[in-house]
C-alpha cells in the first residue's frame, strides 16, 4: 500500500491546483493568508488587486480604426523602411498602451486581413449606382461604421494623403483619451 501524498488536489473554477499541507511549525503557514487553504490559487488574490489594470481582449471600434489607420500610414510612408513584422510588433505595443487591449502581432495581422476582406466583399456587393445605400448595409464581417471608414481610406477610387491619415489617428487617440478621462 502506498503512503498518502502530501499533495492533495483542489479544484476551483475548472482548474486543478495542488495544496501543500504543511506541518504546524512549518513556515508555509504564511501561504494560507494568500488563499492556499481556502481553495484559491495564490495568484487569484493578487489578480483582484490588478483587475482594474487588466487589459481588455475585445476589439473596440476605435481600436479597429486605429490599427487600420496605422496600417494605411505604414503602407503610404514606411513600407520600404520598416518591415511588416516590426510594424506589427510596434502596433501591438501601441494598442496595449492607448486602448488597453492586449493583442499579439499575429492577431493584429489577422484583424487587418479580416477587415480588408470584409470591406472588399461588402464593396463588391454595392453596385456603382447605389452609392446612397452604403449606410444601410449590414454585415457579419464588419460593422457599418468600419465600412464607411474603410471606404474613406481604402477605396481605390479616392486619393489618400499621409497627412489625412495622421490627422485621423490624432482624432481617434484624442477620443480615446477623453473616454479614459471621463471613466
Amino acid at each position: 500500500m502506498q503512503t498518502p501524498s502530501a499533495f492533495h488536489p483542489l479544484t476551483a473554477r475548472d482548474y486543478s491546483y495542488f495544496t501543500i499541507i504543511p506541518e504546524i511549525s512549518d513556515e508555509l503557514n504564511s501561504l494560507s493568508e494568500k488563499g492556499i487553504k481556502t481553495g484559491l490559487h495564490p495568484q487569484d488574490s493578487e489578480k483582484t488587486d490588478k483587475s482594474s489594470k487588466k487589459a481588455d481582449r475585445n476589439w473596440s471600434l476605435n481600436a479597429t480604426k486605429f490599427i487600420m489607420l496605422k496600417y494605411r500610414h505604414w503602407q503610404l510612408a514606411h513600407r520600404r523602411v520598416i518591415s511588416f513584422v516590426d510594424f506589427l510588433k510596434t502596433s501591438s505595443d501601441e494598442i496595449q498602451r492607448y486602448f488597453h487591449v492586449k493583442k499579439s502581432a499575429s492577431q493584429i495581422k489577422d484583424k487587418i486581413n479580416n477587415t480588408k476582406t470584409g470591406y472588399v466583399s461588402l464593396a463588391e456587393s454595392v453596385k456603382p449606382g447605389k452609392e446612397g445605400k452604403k449606410h444601410a448595409l449590414s454585415s457579419k464581417k464588419i460593422p457599418n461604421d468600419v465600412f464607411c471608414f474603410m471606404d474613406k481610406f481604402y477605396n481605390a477610387q479616392r486619393s489618400v494623403f499621409v497627412e489625412n491619415v495622421i490627422a485621423e489617428i490624432g482624432v481617434i487617440l484624442s477620443e480615446e483619451a477623453q473616454k479614459e478621462n471621463t471613466a
